[in-house]
Order: structure tokens, then sequence, then C-alpha cells
């Protein structure tokens, strides 16, 4: 699993504790999403072709695949939806009856700080609108 941290940015954790949790929730799936569109697009491109419908399993979730994440956090995931079975995996890493064949790892090397740049960015366009609409909605109460 690949896991990314983003650090410094206390401006936009302040502006997304001014906001409901479900929205802030909403707004940071909604851009980790866009961010990491790239990074699939370029997966589908290097999946193997011999295997099938592999490159086009290759998909962007925000659902808890085997745990639940802790209560106030947001999870994204990419990888070969689960109707593929284990291809994906045997792809990526190999196995007894074959070498393996990386796509994951070769699109997610070259662009992760791409999708650090975007998120970022996006996240504080995002928030601001979403503080805006919610800062609108309580004026017209």
């Amino acid at each position: 699993m690949l896991s990314v941290k983003l650090e410094g940015a206390r401006d936009l954790e302040k502006a997304l504790l001014g906001l409901k949790t479900a929205t802030a929730k909403r707004v940071t799936r909604k851009v980790m999403k866009e961010a990491m569109e790239p990074v699939r697009a370029k997966a589908e491109q290097l999946a193997p072709t011999d295997t099938g419908d592999l490159a086009i399993a290759v998909s962007i979730s925000s659902k808890a695949r085997k745990r639940r994440a802790p209560p106030g956090t947001v999870e994204i995931y990419m990888g070969v939806e689960t109707g593929q079975g284990q291809v994906g995996s045997n792809q990526e890493f190999g196995n007894v009856n074959h070498a393996a064949q990386p796509f994951m790892r070769p699109a997610w090397n070259p662009m992760r700080y791409q999708v650090l740049d975007v998120f970022g960015g996006r996240m504080m366009e995002e928030v601001e609108k979403s503080a805006r609409r919610a800062a609108k909605r309580a004026a017209k109460r």
C-alpha cells in the first residue's frame, strides 16, 4: 500500500475545520480523486494487454476495503477492481508462474509530486467555494 501524507497545510486545515464534517470529507474525496485521475490513466495505459480487461479495471474508489478508516480520515484507493480477482496483484508483483509486469508503481512514481501539487491547489479552491456556499446559506436563514 502506498501512503502520502500532506504536511504544512495549516491554513487548509483551519478552513476545513470551519466546514461541517460531512462537507469537509466530501470535498476532500472529490479533490483526491481528481488529483489521482492522471495516475489512474497512466496505469491503465501501462497495464499489460494480454490479460483481458485489466486496463479497464483500474479504478479510484473511496470505499474501504478490508478495514474501516479511523473517524475523521479520508482514504482513496486506486487499483484493479475486485472483479479481476488476483490478476492485478499477479501482474504487478509476479508469482511462481510468471514474472512481474508492474504497471501501478511505474504510473505512480513519476507523478506522485504532481498529485500533491494538484491536491494542494484544488483543495483550497474547493474549501473556499464550500465555505462561501455555507455562508450564503447561513445568511438566508
